[in-house]
């Protein structure tokens, strides 16, 4: 601060005997001078209290929220929402988000309600909390965003393709599709560890064991529940090249990636998690298995004991083609036609 008063006094006394535009310069230069002297320390900081603001907590803070504000409203204790999903005051933590509360909340009315949003507006209705937030298609609509369409109208084989079913964006129902799909892993993941099943000690009986409380959950909702949810699952959100891709259900089956994720998690419940060249071509293998054991139960009603005898056999072939890589090629080959073949008998292509 010495320096910078010695400075301004220089100044000063220089001025009166310059001209106008050097006394200008002379004072600017003085200036510039002294306000790089000033310490960083003494400037104001974002860091710094201001009087009259409350306080947050730091974002290095273990139990700080997340605030995302779109209004200037005061923030309640709970989530809060309006009608417009445009203006969502919401405190979200890393644990516990709007769209996670409310694919939970929907999960136990996917068996009555299909997947659709009205399934998520049934389950918005169960919880006093979320019935606060006034809830609307709009708000499912922002935080499920999409631009493909799928009908609303129940699927079943009696569907009248003649009637123009009302559609709305696959954001909100793939969503929940994708959620009770990974429910159904986590569950089936979670029962062999409970039943402390290991591939090492039990080999294909533990994976027999895995697949049929996969099959287990997929029986908790009607078949054609199920087959939509296998489609929504690869269906794009968005079309592809700007064409629109309406869903119309059913007319395809996806077993890839969805069969690839059961064996996956399947290896994973029973802790095997080598991922060398012969877990992956084990993985190939199972997930060819699954698929064509799923596509099975789609068929005829065939009881839980038959399905079981089906899949060991399908488990016993796939083993004895282990032993080379073009041995899974082409039991994923055969697997492949065997799947053709039912789907055509289904008519479903």
């Amino acid at each position: 601060m010495h320096i910078r008063h010695k400075c301004t006094c220089l100044a000063v006394s220089g001025v009166q005997q310059l001209g106008t535009n050097s006394r200008k310069r002379m004072l600017c230069r003085c200036r510039r001078q002294a306000g790089r002297l000033v310490s960083h320390n003494l400037r104001p900081s974002a860091a710094l209290p201001f009087p009259g603001l409350p306080s947050y907590p730091s974002a290095s803070s273990t139990d700080a929220a997340v605030v995302l504000r779109r209004n200037s409203s005061d923030a309640p204790s709970s989530i809060h929402a309006t009608a417009n999903p445009w203006k969502l005051e919401t405190y979200i933590t890393a644990e516990d988000d709007l769209p996670d509360q409310l694919l939970t909340a929907a999960l136990p009315f996917v068996r009555t309600h299909g997947f659709s949003a009205a399934t998520i507006m049934a389950g918005v209705a169960s919880r006093p909390e979320l019935q606060r937030l006034a809830i609307s298609r709009w708000t499912l609509s922002g935080l499920f965003p999409s631009t493909t369409t799928t009908s609303t109208t129940n699927i079943s084989n009696g569907i009248d393709r003649g009637t123009h079913a009302a559609t709305e964006p696959i954001g909100p129902s793939k969503a929940l599709a994708e959620r009770w799909i990974q429910e159904g892993n986590s569950h089936m993941k979670t029962r062999l560890k409970n039943e402390h099943l290991g591939f090492k000690k039990d080999r294909l009986a533990g994976v027999r064991r895995a697949f049929e409380i996969r099959l287990e959950h997929n029986r908790t909702i009607p078949k054609e529940y199920l087959l939509k949810a296998l489609a929504l699952v690869v269906t794009p959100k968005e079309p592809f090249f700007g064409v629109p891709l309406p869903l119309e259900l059913p007319h395809f089956l996806p077993y890839g990636s969805h069969a690839l994720a059961v064996a996956t998690d399947a290896l994973a419940g029973l802790k095997d998690y080598s991922k060398t060249r012969e877990w992956m071509l084990r993985r190939i293998r199972l997930a060819g298995v699954y698929s064509a054991i799923e596509l099975m139960s789609f068929g005829t009603d065939q009881s839980a004991v038959s399905l079981s005898n089906e899949l060991q056999n399908l488990l016993d072939a796939s083993e004895s083609l282990a032993t080379h890589t073009a041995n899974t090629v082409e039991f994923i080959s055969y697997v492949n036609r065997s799947q053709r073949s039912i789907i055509q008998s289904l008519g479903l292509i």
